[in-house]
């Protein structure tokens, strides 16, 4: 079942900020449809007892983007449908979105940002990939950023927003309002200082953890030769009106280095108090700053300790991705304490002009602290795509994964292969 919760407000203010963009606009639209059959040996992901079943897939995909202008703006969306033969779930129906428009309406002076992120999570991040711990997840921002050049080399801006966060099934939803602001400063042309700040309410609809969090960060960041990087440290202060109130330093640190025109090293660590909503949209808005399948979801505070090393090639008919993730997280009320071990790496390789196969693997160890747990996920897979025409295309996949844990109960093997045509148009 989908569920699309209402921003109706929202939808209408982003179709009248299209409306008054006095440019034309340049439209490209991509999409396309499949059909695919799946086969999984143990299709609930259970310890005993497995059951086969055969899984029919139906989905549609389409990219709309608008990129000249002022406007730039775009949107990802796509539906699944999933049909389990032997009835081991009932038929399931995904839908995703991500979305995202920037409109400049005064040059260097006012911008409108609109987001909003649709898509599946689990309700438990330690539990099967199966519906029955899926819920659907959307995270809608919007806000203007009003910016005041000082001079030459400085710049002020202030950037009011709201936040709409909903859960299907946990009891999450809520609401944000916040005002960041901040300062920055070209100290050579290479090197950038600034200042930067947020106050941020935090409502709940349906229970009673409110807060509001205050931060202020100093901020370095620079461009060289070969390399970007940009360094945080400040003070982050969060009052809650049911639970105790936690304070604390924060800080961040990211840098890319461009071994070679087609190579780089991609390094972040950051230490913040946030929350999984945060973590949520924060994930999406910078996949390489984390990945929020690591983290429960709930209404909780939590210390969030990062460490992640990502390798990348790209070249004509082969790409390599490596990654390795480090990760400590801190619940202040719920028994959620975890530490993380993420390592993985994907290949693909263009073997003809028609053919182009990959392979991917992952470790996941996850140590649950407060009650002394172990899980170790393994998966390992590959896949074969051959373009039957320009436009058709078909796709074979086998996919195997294996959890080990301290619980007997939650271990599980499962072999799945899929098999499916797809059909692209549009311009």
């Amino acid at each position: 079942m989908i569920l699309v919760r209402g921003n109706q407000p929202c939808r209408l203010l982003l179709v009248g900020l299209l409306a008054t963009s006095q440019p034309a606009l340049a439209l490209q639209f991509n999409a396309n449809a499949g059909l695919g059959v799946e086969y999984s040996d143990n299709v609930a992901e259970v310890a005993s007892n497995e059951q086969e079943d055969l899984i029919l897939h139906a989905n549609l995909a389409a990219i709309l983007e608008e990129s000249t202008g002022p406007l730039l703006a775009r949107a990802e969306a796509s539906w699944n449908h999933q049909n389990y033969r032997d009835n081991s779930f009932g038929d399931q129906d995904y839908f995703s979105l991500n979305a995202v428009a920037d409109w400049e309406q005064l040059r260097d002076r006012l911008s409108w940002n609109i987001r909003d992120y649709y898509t599946q999570t689990s309700i438990n991040s330690l539990g099967t990939d199966t519906p029955d711990n899926t819920e659907n997840t959307n995270a809608f921002s919007f806000g203007p950023t009003v910016r005041f050049p000082v001079s030459a080399r400085q710049d002020v801006f202030v950037a009011p927003f709201f936040s709409d966060y909903t859960y299907e099934e946990s009891n999450l939803d809520n609401r944000r309002y916040g005002l960041s602001a901040g300062w920055s400063y070209q100290m050579y042309p290479t090197m950038k200082v600034g200042l930067e700040g947020d106050v941020i309410d935090v409502n709940y609809e349906d229970i009673n953890t409110d807060y509001r969090t205050s931060s202020i960060h100093s901020v370095l960041s620079g461009t060289r030769a070969h390399s970007v990087y940009r360094m945080t440290l400040g003070y982050t202060i969060i009052d809650r009106d049911s639970f105790s109130n936690h304070e604390g330093p924060t800080g961040s640190f990211s840098w890319l280095y461009n071994l070679t025109g087609k190579s780089s090293i991609r390094a972040y660590m950051a230490s913040s108090l946030t929350d999984a909503s945060s973590r949520f949209l924060g994930s999406v808005i910078q996949p390489d700053h984390g990945d929020f399948t690591n983290v429960q979801t709930s209404s909780d505070i939590f210390r969030d300790n990062i460490v992640r090393l990502e390798y990348s090639r790209r070249e004509s008919t082969l790409n390599t991705r490596v990654w390795s993730e480090f990760r400590d997280l801190d619940y202040k009320e719920e028994p959620n304490d975890r530490k993380v071990q993420d390592y993985g790496a994907e290949i693909t390789y263009d073997m003809s002009a028609l053919i182009t196969a990959g392979l991917t693997g992952s470790y996941v160890r996850t140590k649950q602290t407060d009650t002394g747990h172990i899980n170790k996920e393994y998966l390992v897979g590959g896949n074969l795509r051959y373009n039957l025409s320009r436009k058709l295309s078909c796709l074979f996949n086998v996919t195997y994964e294996e959890e080990d844990s301290t619980l007997a109960t939650t271990e599980y093997d499962e072999l799945s292969v899929f098999a499916g045509l797809t059909y692209a148009f549009g311009r």
